[in-house]
């Protein structure tokens, strides 16, 4: 969580566009994930404004199209759009 926060915060001091999040699961044994995302889902809304652009379960490997097919990609175009 620590550090999706940071990487927020340190994307908006660089006064870049923050569009959105995409959670991942890096550990297929992460205790409590649900709990995870949905403080995510809280925070990062309330804080910078953004909602989740997907969420990727573990994968192994990683293949980029597995990853794709995760993704929202209604609210990626709208985040792309605004």
């Amino acid at each position: 969580i620590s550090h999706a926060l940071l990487t927020a915060d340190a994307v908006r001091a660089r006064g870049l566009p923050l569009l959105g999040w995409v959670a991942n699961r890096l550990d297929a044994t992460m205790l409590h994930p649900e709990d995870n995302l949905a403080t995510l889902h809280q925070t990062l809304r309330a804080e910078h404004g953004i909602g989740c652009l997907g969420v990727v379960p573990w994968l192994a490997p990683p293949r980029p199209a597995a990853v794709a097919a995760h993704l929202d990609r209604a609210a990626v175009l709208a985040a792309l759009s605004s």
